[in-house]
Parts: C-alpha cells; sequence; structure tokens
C-alpha cells in the first residue's frame, strides 16, 4: 500500500520526493516509484493508486491523475477507474470572490494491470 504523502508538500522547496516543486518532475518521480514495484509484482497483478487533480499556487487546474495514467500506460495496462466522493467533508466557498474553485472533494481510484 503506498500513502498519499507524496502530494502533500508540492510547491515547498525540500529535497524530498513529496516537495518537488516542479509539477512534471513530481509526475516523473511517482512513475519511477510504481516502476520499481513491477520487480515485486507477479505478471497481470492489480494495483489501485488513488489520486487527485490539482490546482497549482497561481491557480492553474492540472489534471494530475489523468498526466500520472497516460505516463504509467507504458508500464501497466490502464483497466479501470473510480471516483471516490469525500462527501463527509465540509465544503465552503474557498475561491469567492476572486475565483472559482469547485465545491466537490473527490479521489480517482486508477486500477492497473502489471504487464
Amino acid at each position: 500500500m503506498i500513502s498519499s504523502i507524496l502530494f502533500h508538500g508540492i510547491g515547498k522547496k525540500i529535497n524530498f520526493e513529496g516537495n518537488i516543486d516542479d509539477l512534471s518532475q513530481y509526475l516523473d518521480s511517482l512513475v519511477d516509484i510504481f516502476k520499481n514495484i513491477k520487480k515485486i509484482l507477479k505478471p497481470k497483478a492489480h494495483i489501485m493508486i488513488i489520486l487527485q487533480n490539482c490546482r497549482t499556487k497561481e491557480g492553474k487546474m492540472e489534471p494530475l491523475a489523468w498526466n500520472f495514467a497516460l505516463k504509467m500506460e507504458k508500464h501497466y495496462k490502464l483497466l479501470q477507474e473510480f471516483i471516490w466522493l469525500q462527501d463527509q467533508k465540509f465544503m465552503g466557498i474557498w475561491g469567492w470572490p476572486t475565483t472559482y474553485v469547485s465545491n466537490v472533494h473527490h479521489h480517482y481510484c486508477l486500477v492497473f494491470q502489471n504487464l
């Protein structure tokens, strides 16, 4: 099981996988982790990776989950996605009045198969 700890520090300049300033570099590092996990997985084994799309400090929406899935296709077969809706979380009007921020909190559960 891999936790979501890797994503929490984006934007900080600390030399740790979870605190990579560049999103592209972060994705490459994340894919590298799962490339290395392949060595211990049985052929055709399944893994589920849970990610969110994100918004940068500048307010740009980044399709992190989908960019990750596209990069992973070189190493695993993407089989399915599930949407994990976290409807028990408090929602607010986070961006108002300067910007729109969705009031939906969800993750993408991406199911891959080892090739």
